[in-house]
């Protein structure tokens, strides 16, 4: 899949998408039972691969080079981090609920947020994403916690319609890192592929359904062998 030319300042870092079957994931790489919630795992240099995919979570970060990480999604945010002031990377799933239980925020408070680099991949748009008025209502509360409530109803709210609103998540976030955490726009990079409409390379749960296909969202920080 076609990715931006730089997207983190340091070339150590390799990232990738890749479409497969929910059960064949990339090789070697950690991944979780996704539960849309906050938990972030710690992936360390004698952590058991087999064991990951067992365990509940959303969110995976490590500061060993040459592990690789990733999270799952058919429509929700995935959202990929590096520090460099300690080179972590870290691989979070933020759907809707996931991103109102805070789950970058989870990250972002043990490191510098002037530190991170973030790449945010494909995922449902603004236009595809309706949501009905329980799901709105958390969304908004979050935002106006955030102090973000305004840009919130102006920019990430992209559709009014009777009982149903639609809600660009990606830019959500986009706004929550930037209006909350005070991570610079410059630090924060996006996707502009819409999971819903790009129905001949990429899985949606909301077109399809329970989908045998997922997007494959993966980090890792390869250290050259000299």
């Amino acid at each position: 899949m076609q990715l931006p030319a730089r997207t983190f300042s340091d070339p150590n870092v390799e990232y990738f998408h890749t479409v497969k079957d929910r059960g064949s994931p990339p090789p070697d790489c950690y991944f979780l039972e996704q539960v849309h919630q906050n938990r972030i795992h710690q992936v360390g240099k004698h952590s058991n691969i087999q064991s990951y995919g067992q365990q509940q979570g959303d969110g995976l970060t490590t500061q060993t080079a040459n592990i690789t990480i990733g999270v799952k999604s058919a429509d929700c945010v995935p959202i990929l981090c590096f520090e460099k002031s300690t080179r972590t990377v870290a691989a979070l799933h933020s759907g809707w609920r996931s991103t109102v239980a805070g789950i970058f925020a989870h990250f972002v408070q043990h490191h510098t947020p002037q530190q991170i680099e973030v790449w945010l991949g494909p995922a449902i748009c603004g236009n595809c994403f309706l949501v009905r008025e329980d799901v709105f209502h958390l969304l908004r509360s979050r935002a106006q916690e955030g102090g973000f409530l305004d840009k919130f109803t102006q920019e990430a709210v992209t559709t009014y319609l009777p009982g149903q609103w639609g809600i660009d998540l990606r830019h959500f976030i986009f706004l929550e890192m930037t209006e909350v955490h005070q991570l610079s726009p410059s630090q924060i990079q996006q996707s502009t592929l819409c999971t819903y409409h790009d129905h001949t390379k990429l899985p949606s749960y909301r077109r399809d359904g329970h989908t045998r296909k997922l997007l494959w969202s993966c980090i890792r920080y390869q250290q050259r062998q000299l």
